[in-house]
């Protein structure tokens, strides 16, 4: 019985390891690169490869997003880039200023 339980256990956190929630990653960066026609496609995101897809939430409450903007970008890293499950306008954050 002990042994069921431990193995039981062993698959419930490399199962947990391997859900996409788990490799959630957040930052925050600059428009560099964008799809001319819409959001769905390849951004490049402060150096930073990030594909949007239908899926993907775009919140535009503090305002459109396009080349300059600045944006946070909740998602998992992949293949070297990053698949966004979220993506929103961001205010610059200046220093000595309130």
């Amino acid at each position: 019985m002990r042994r069921v339980i431990g193995m039981l256990s062993l698959t419930l956190m490399l199962l947990a390891s391997l859900s996409p929630a788990y490799a959630q990653r957040e930052f925050r960066g600059v428009v560099e690169a964008m799809p001319a026609d819409g959001y769905v496609g390849t951004w490049i995101i402060s150096g930073k490869t990030v594909e949007v897809t239908p899926r993907t939430e775009v919140k535009l409450k503090r305002g459109p997003i396009a080349m300059g903007s600045s944006v946070k970008v909740h998602g998992s890293p992949q293949n070297g880039a990053y698949i966004a499950r979220e993506i929103e306008a961001s205010k610059i954050k200046r220093r000595g200023r309130k």
